[in-house]
């Protein structure tokens, strides 16, 4: 298991070019609505030889002609491995699998994590707005033994399978608290631009 990161990141999205901040927000050149800043964003890996997992929680800002407009998500990526060593060896880099969630979604994964809900299932389609895309469904729920928590995601039809990751206790206290530091980095995004959650 590895260290968690913390960095902040500029990406400009009219052009793509992307750069490393350094201190402060990075910023994309450009001007009107295609500044975006990702600030604040905490990576944590977790790794078996089968499949490797992040938590990501990211502070999204475009800064538009009338101001800042902010979009806040946790993500959960998943990879898979094939005799993965727990770094960078055996692992499928190139074709992850993102789920990105919003505040009450992270509120109740935190209930199964720390024991206050017996599980959750959401679920992502985006035919149900109009995009496209796969459907996703992302379930939370404690091993029958009592030996840690399975973080499962289905993509889709016709995929191979569910990626399935079971977090030991330890790994479960880390995520819970990484999950309570983006609720409450969520709120102050809410206070700071006055935008209405889900936004």
């Amino acid at each position: 298991m590895s260290e968690p990161t913390y960095s902040r990141r500029g990406y400009n999205q009219s052009n793509g070019n992307s750069r490393q901040g350094s201190g402060n927000s990075g910023r994309g050149s450009g001007g009107g609505s295609d500044l975006i800043d990702f600030h604040a964003e905490i990576e944590q890996s977790f790794f078996r030889k089968s499949m490797a997992l992040k938590f990501m929680a990211r502070r999204m800002v475009r800064h538009e002609s009338n101001g800042p407009k902010a979009r806040r998500s946790g993500v959960l990526y998943y990879w898979k491995g094939n005799g993965g060593d727990g770094l960078k060896n055996g692992y499928d880099w190139e074709n992850r699998v993102a789920f990105s969630m919003k505040v009450e979604e992270l509120g109740n994964i935190l209930a199964v994590l720390k024991g206050f809900a017996p599980e959750y299932r959401t679920v992502h389609d985006p035919a149900s707005y109009g995009g496209s895309g796969d459907k996703k469904t992302l379930s939370v729920s404690p091993d029958d033994s009592g030996s840690g928590v399975w973080m499962s995601l289905q993509e889709g039809k016709g995929k191979p399978g569910k990626r399935s990751f079971k977090m030991d206790h330890g790994e479960v206290q880390v995520l819970s608290t990484l999950i309570e530091h983006a609720i409450t980095w969520i709120a102050q995004d809410q206070a700071q631009y006055r935008i209405p959650e889900g936004s």
